[in-house]
């Protein structure tokens, strides 16, 4: 079994599809990849920052594979504001949040920043490689806006969010 608690088994077969067992094995080894960044000792805005802003191999650089875990902008959007700032966002993909301030245009305009984030297969198996965009706009669907990259997450990194 793998180390991490998962309960998949630790051998992996190169090429499989998604969802199938050898996936989960891959899912598992990448996350404990991610997990080696916290034998490192980083603070927690490092690991933060290393992850959100990660490009190159996957098989190089294990901060990268967070992006291979989510498919839409959306999910990766829900994910870091869940996972890494305690905020819950879903509401505010069909309307504005009825307890918090989060609106539908800082939804999308969160989704817009990770929609830069592009993914494409290489020859090795089992490895993206990742890198961002100069464009990426996602289309608010109430007002039908195109909504450029947040500027909060901006200042978040270069903060050392």
């Amino acid at each position: 079994e793998c180390p991490s608690r998962c309960s998949a088994p630790r051998s992996t077969s190169p090429g499989s599809p998604d969802q199938s067992p050898s996936s989960q094995r891959s899912n598992c080894r990448r996350l404990l990849e991610v997990q080696g960044l916290l034998e490192v000792r980083h603070t927690g805005n490092q690991l933060v920052s290393q992850i959100i802003t990660a490009t190159g191999s996957t098989k190089e650089h294990g901060a990268a594979n967070f992006y291979t875990l989510h498919q839409s902008p959306e999910e990766i959007a829900e994910t870091v504001s869940q996972a890494f700032m305690g905020l819950s966002i879903q509401c505010a993909k069909c309307h504005n949040h009825p307890f918090e301030r989060w609106t539908q245009d800082n939804y999308y305009g969160m989704a817009a920043f990770f929609n830069r984030v592009q993914r494409k297969k290489t020859r090795r198996a089992d490895e993206l490689f990742v890198w961002t965009s100069n464009s990426g706009e996602v289309t608010q669907p109430r007002t039908g806006k195109q909504m450029k990259p947040w500027l909060v997450m901006l200042k978040l990194l270069n903060a050392g969010f």
